[in-house]
């Protein structure tokens, strides 16, 4: 019996050396394969890794190769995995990263005025707004931030800007390094926190002026506004959503509609990528 699974092994290595030799150039593709399953690794963990277990099994890796250099079929083996710990440690420099853009230390209850990058419905169905180069009493604020109103406020569109009082319940801001306990959706999203108001929402006027890419970004937006003009509301609503981001439109028995139909997942769809795709 041992020398029959002795023999078994002994074929299956000689037949993954001779189709690795065989099709070296077909198996370049699983580079990127090996890559994605790094990033996706450090994902499937319930807990953070630590940056001083990265570096030694990237350190460890390295060596192999090192070792393994004259080795032809195991040194090439042993890229794939040298590709995956890259994969796993980008991912990790990505979540450091994004760390930095976050504001950690947000009051509960907070004065917020910022400029409106994006309009939405939260889950129950709430007018939803999303704030960007926020700042508190002249405050700078990183991060963004997903307040829902308690009224629904047409004027809101996307670049005005407002202020109002928010509340951001401490358990929705996401803390990433410390545990899996925040939504990382909101975090890879530059998000840090979430809440809503608990005032009346006042427009005012920025105080930050438009760069020219966000001037060229606005007259397209709004070219696609005036060309929809002449389509119905339903209409409108979708194709602002998929091209410009703007889910204004969608009124709250559409949404309602996608969400019992099993479409809530639509609602999430934004930028003018996605309209390009479709």
């Amino acid at each position: 019996m041992i020398e029959f699974l002795k023999k078994q092994g002994l074929r299956l290595k000689l037949y993954a050396y001779e189709n690795y030799q065989n099709e070296a150039e077909s198996l370049l593709v699983w580079y990127a394969v090996a890559y994605a399953l790094g990033a996706a690794f450090y994902f499937a963990f319930p807990y953070e890794l630590p940056v001083w277990l990265l570096v030694v099994f990237l350190e460890a890796v390295l060596l192999l190769l090192y070792l393994n250099n004259r080795r032809d079929g195991t040194f090439k083996l042993l890229t794939y995995l040298a590709v995956f710990s890259l994969g796993l440690c980008v991912a990790k420099a990505n979540a450091l990263y994004q760390n930095l853009s976050i504001e950690k230390n947000i009051e509960e209850t907070t004065y917020i005025t910022g400029q409106v990058k994006v309009t939405d419905y939260n889950s129950s169905g709430r007018r939803r707004i999303e704030l960007i180069n926020a700042d508190n009493f002249e405050k700078p604020l990183k991060g963004s931030y997903k307040i829902s109103l308690n009224q629904n406020l047409s004027r809101l569109k996307p670049g005005v800007c407002v202020e109002l009082i928010a509340k951001f319940p401490q358990n929705y801001a996401p803390n990433p390094l410390s545990n899996y306990n925040m939504d990382r959706a909101n975090f890879y999203q530059g998000v840090s926190a979430s809440g809503y108001a608990i005032s009346p929402v006042f427009q005012k006027d920025c105080e930050h002026s438009p760069s020219v890419i966000a001037n060229l970004i606005t007259a397209m937006r709004q070219a696609v506004i005036k060309a929809l003009s002449p389509a119905n509301p339903e209409t409108q609503g979708i194709i602002k959503a998929l091209t410009i981001g703007d889910k204004s439109a969608i009124s709250q028995s559409q949404a309602a509609d996608y969400r019992t139909a099993g479409l809530a997942h639509f609602l999430a769809i934004s930028g003018m990528h996605m309209g390009m795709i479709a």
